[in-house]
């Protein structure tokens, strides 16, 4: 069974497996288990998320709304965690039970799993096909039929906000022979080549991750003029290959230029390339982006509850309620039934199989029929699957008598005698046939 997370407020996208597809419920002899897997991804459409950490809390108890069993035998620390990231990045994963130190299993209400990036920054960036997912197996699902939720937290962010010049990442992309010196020798202004690059020489910025640019501002340190040699062009790319760039809002005979964008622009490099040959030294004053941003937070992932079912399965008690009707009129069938893992389907006459969808709760379930105007049988077909996922069929039926019913045969034989109501009747005994205020249409013989 695959379940979905809703991103109301969280960043990334979560979707849960579990194995079996439907929890079952461990009995007094034996314990049930089961596997989650849980897969972190950032939303297709949406930009880069970067991410520190990701929790994940099961409960522990023995309610309908926990999931872990915490018994001697069968308790939270039988549960296995598994990282695995489709980037390689490694992951530690640690585990801290509520208490945090029990003095028996029956003590803990919850198993918390913490999972962090093993990286130099301590976060890591989730891009277009990302994917992490948490593999929790031999999870002992306690005896209690019902809904477990669990607890799930993200710490993520966004974009890094202004990003300012010293984050530059090259000298000059084309050639590193005209290297970037920083007049102002500080951290945070002017930077120009220290001699005269060639034509197609380029500075480039690096955000770090893709980023939806809203904003950029660009002070340039060349000659201007839209003629003029040295004149550069803007261009911003997602990953910096060739035929990736593309070319953005530049005014090369400003040398101030500062641009928000209506519609914001997935980037992750943005550089000043020269597109004609300088006369001079070529730079920048100031060269900074504005991206939207979500701060680093701790962010609740909404998933669905994991269902706990009886591994039991019951079908019995197949009959209508009203067994014998006027003709056309309409009754209703009913049956005890397992409500999960079974399918069901009803067949009369030649019509069916019909899918039936009772309701998912235990007890008896009712379908009504529609108005009968013969005695029919219903049969009801309880679908199930085995331990080879073979498809196991159980019947049963029952009847529905109709008064004065409809009837259609291809070849009638009486052996007695055929009435209707005093007007015509036909005894085989006597060989006699008495027909009262009858009209006959066609050629009739008698003899």
């Amino acid at each position: 069974m695959y379940l979905t997370a809703t991103q109301a407020g969280s960043l990334l996208q979560l979707i849960c497996e579990s194995v079996p597809a439907q929890f079952a419920v461990s009995t007094p002899t034996e314990t049930k288990r089961g596997t989650l897997f849980l897969t972190f991804r950032k939303p297709e459409s949406g930009p880069d998320v970067r991410c520190r950490a990701l929790v994940v809390t099961l409960p522990v108890g023995p309610n309908a709304d926990d999931l872990v069993a915490a018994t001697e035998a069968a308790n939270a620390d039988d549960i296995d965690d598994y990282p695995r990231d489709s980037a390689g990045v490694e992951w530690t994963i640690e585990r801290e039970t509520t208490p945090p130190e029990p003095t028996s299993p029956s003590e803990v209400t919850a198993i918390t799993f913490t999972c962090t990036p093993d990286t130099e920054s301590g976060d890591t960036t989730f891009n277009a096909g990302r994917g992490f997912t948490l593999i929790l197996s031999s999870i002992p699902v306690n005896r209690a039929v019902g809904a477990a939720r669990l607890t799930i937290t993200e710490t993520t962010a966004i974009g890094t906000g202004d990003v300012p010049a010293p984050t530059f990442s090259t000298t000059m992309t084309a050639n590193p022979a005209y290297p970037l010196s920083n007049i102002a020798q500080d951290a945070s202004s002017e930077f120009r080549t220290q001699g005269t690059p060639p034509m197609a020489s380029s500075v480039t910025l690096s955000l770090g991750s893709v980023q939806p640019v809203t904003g950029y501002y660009v002070i340039t340190g060349t000659a201007g003029g839209a003629n003029l040699t040295g004149t550069p062009v803007l261009e911003s790319s997602t990953n910096g290959v060739i035929g990736s760039w593309q070319p953005r809002t530049f005014n090369s005979s400003h040398s101030v230029n500062n641009h928000t964008l209506p519609t914001p622009v997935e980037a992750r490099y943005l550089r000043l390339r020269l597109s004609t040959r300088p006369t001079g030294m070529f730079g920048m004053r100031l060269f900074s982006v504005t991206t939207t941003t979500a701060p680093w937070a701790d962010r609740p992932i909404d998933l669905p509850a994991v269902e706990k079912a009886s591994n039991e399965f019951y079908f019995r008690n197949f009959s209508c309620q009203k067994p014998r009707v006027a003709h056309g009129t309409a009754t209703a069938l009913q049956w005890e039934g397992t409500p999960r893992n079974t399918e069901y389907y009803l067949s009369w006459d030649d019509q069916g199989p019909k899918k039936l969808t009772p309701p998912q709760v235990s007890g008896l379930h009712t379908e009504p029929t529609h108005q009968l105007t013969h005695t029919t049988t219903f049969v009801l077909d309880a679908q199930t699957r085995n331990a080879a996922n073979q498809t196991v069929h159980h019947y049963l039926s029952t009847t529905v008598t109709v008064e004065n019913p409809d009837i259609t045969a291809k070849t009638l034989e009486v052996t007695d005698k055929l009435e209707v109501d005093a007007t015509f009747t036909a005894d085989g005994r006597t060989k006699q046939t008495t027909a009262q205020t009858t009209t006959f249409d066609g050629n009739v013989t008698i003899n």
